[in-house]
């Protein structure tokens, strides 16, 4: 096995904004673009723009691991910090746009995360089992697609799971704002605070998943 002589590792905050970056790019490139059909290509651009990143991080994961310069438990860890600081980045770019945009557009955009949303105060948790099962398919998938797609079907999965959490957070917020709920300003951090813990630990099982699939 050969690698380069030397890869340089991304800090977390370039990744941070990395993600926030490619998120952007690709929404504004798809409502322009293909605003009819900006809630699929928005993925797609900010997956490609930063498949280059992702395969900058798995190539330095590779290399400090061969050589033996960093131990295997904390090369896995950084890589796995690395990750998540990509789908915040994304998360959060998604959010500001699901909170900021007008409702007309934010329907376009997050046309397929939010084609099953629930607003307060009728929320309903769904059936363990359904969401089991749903959340296993799901990770095959990315497993699946990582194989020909390589470091791309991993960013796939890191932008599809921001997507969907960035459009729940940003609309959960509005309409309890807009309801007889807190303040808008408040309401974004608190339902936030809530969603996180649950982001992190899907959104990192997805793309574990993606990179199991390019390993």
């Amino acid at each position: 096995m050969t690698l380069p002589a030397e890869i340089s590792r991304p800090k977390v905050l370039q990744l941070f904004v990395r993600g926030v970056t490619v998120t952007v790019i690709g929404v504004f490139g798809s409502m322009w673009l293909f605003p009819e059909h900006a809630t699929l290509v928005s993925l797609f651009l900010a997956a490609v723009a930063a498949e280059d990143t992702v395969a900058r991080i798995l190539d330095w994961n590779r290399q400090v691991i061969y050589d033996e310069s960093v131990t295997a438990r904390r090369a896995n860890g950084w890589l796995s910090i690395s990750m998540l600081s990509l789908l915040l980045g994304c998360f959060l770019a998604f959010t500001g746009f699901a909170s900021l945009l007008p409702w007309s557009e934010v329907d376009t955009l997050f046309d397929e995360q939010l084609s099953k949303r629930q607003f307060f105060p009728v929320m309903q948790f769904g059936n363990f089992r359904a969401l089991f099962f749903h959340n296993i398919g799901v990770m095959v998938l990315f497993f699946i697609i990582a194989l020909p797609f390589r470091q791309g079907g991993v960013m796939l999965a890191i932008v599809w799971n921001a997507s969907v959490w960035g459009a729940t957070v940003g609309t959960l917020a509005r309409q309890w704002a807009e309801g007889r709920g807190p303040p808008f300003w408040q309401a974004v951090p608190r339902v936030a605070t809530a969603i996180l813990p649950h982001l992190a630990l899907e959104g990192m099982g997805f793309v574990m998943a993606g990179m199991a699939g390019v390993s």
